[in-house]
């Protein structure tokens, strides 16, 4: 199928008409290499037998690919290109996650966007490393992170955009977590998480006192995990990527979402921060928020949202895990996954409720 540019979102995105598929390990790099020439500018005329394409590690949504012109003196030398996982069009607004990169582009908040294609897109690679699980629990980056993603939510919202969704993300979601899988194990998995009539009627609780708590509205990354925050150990620089869940949300949630993935996709909440670890994290972040030093009190309130909602973020991503181990061509036990964010909920439920 034949190239083509169009428009995308008012502005000149490149584009190209083309589907890759993902599971066909044996002509894909070529196809990368093909539409890595096409959209990244300052790539068109070089040699596609010099791109480097490798796999990336570490996403359980989608297939991350970096392609690398190692001796190109034109336009970027790294860029990644990301294939959008199967059926996650269920998950995520893809529409949306394309404005948002564009959006943060040009905020200085994300990576440039060079182009699309049917199913994904090519963008910036930010020099750095992922920040391990391990790392976020010592606390080496918690005021930092504090700091960061206050400059995050203080972006202003757009018209329309007020609105948490949060709510009718999860009722969306439960509404199609399938009855069966079709396999024993994996339903005998499903039933330990309370099954679906539970989970309906846990979620009406916890919608019930959330959102009475006055947490404000702020656009929210909302997958603030270790692997999506990129730090350049050399200039010291963070950036946060990965924006295909962000949104308009409540600022405790996206809080509490972060500090949930210390405990890694190995689901260890043995490293949830302690309420000390969670006031440095909240003095700087306070700070950048209100551009002043925070009160006693106003540390105690971000802790006792934040808290509350860990539940939430609990019941978003098990609720999530759900829908994937029905769609996704990933190699994971989502449903297992789901039963270690739905065993932790319920672990918690008094004790955060309680505050």
């Amino acid at each position: 199928m034949d190239p083509k540019a169009e428009s995308k979102n008012d502005s000149m995105i490149g584009h190209m008409d083309r589907t890759l598929d993902s599971l066909d390990k044996a002509n894909l790099p070529n196809q990368i290499r093909e539409i890595a020439k096409y959209l990244v500018s300052g790539w068109k005329d070089c040699n596609s037998e010099d791109i480097e394409v490798k796999g990336v590690a570490g996403g359980m949504t989608n297939y991350l690919y970096s392609a690398s012109m190692p001796s190109s003196s034109h336009g970027p030398r790294t860029v990644l290109l990301r294939i959008y996982g199967n059926k996650t069009e269920k998950l995520i607004d893809r529409e949306r996650e394309i404005q948002n990169i564009s959006r943060f582009s040009s905020t200085g908040f994300g990576p440039k966007l060079y182009g699309t294609f049917c199913n994904g897109y090519v963008y910036e690679y930010y020099e750095g490393r992922p920040v391990p699980p391990k790392e976020l629990y010592e606390g080496k980056w918690n005021s930092r992170l504090g700091t960061e993603l206050a400059k995050w939510h203080k972006q202003p919202l757009r018209a329309g955009e007020e609105s948490p969704g949060v709510w009718t993300t999860i009722e969306g979601w439960l509404a199609i977590v399938p009855a069966s899988y079709g396999s024993a194990e994996k339903d005998r998995k499903l039933q330990e998480t309370g099954g679906l009539e539970k989970l309906r009627a846990e979620l009406a609780l916890l919608k019930n006192i959330c959102s009475k708590l006055n947490s404000p509205a702020v656009f929210s990354h909302n997958d603030l995990l270790g692997g999506n925050i990129i730090v350049n150990d050399k200039s010291d620089v963070i950036k946060f990527i990965d924006f295909e869940y962000a949104g308009t949300n409540y600022q405790a949630f996206d809080i509490a979402n972060h500090f949930n993935e210390w405990a890694g996709f190995e689901a260890d909440y043995t490293r949830y921060p302690t309420k000390e670890v969670q006031y440095e994290f909240y003095k700087t972040y306070l700070r950048e928020w209100n551009g002043v030093e925070p009160t006693e009190k106003e540390l105690h309130q971000l802790y006792v949202q934040v808290n509350k909602f860990a539940l939430v973020s609990h019941f978003f991503w098990g609720t999530w895990a759900l829908v994937q181990e029905s769609i996704s061509t990933i190699d994971f036990d989502f449903v297992g996954y789901a039963g270690l964010r739905f065993k932790e909920y319920f672990n918690k439920k008094e004790e955060f409720l309680s505050l």
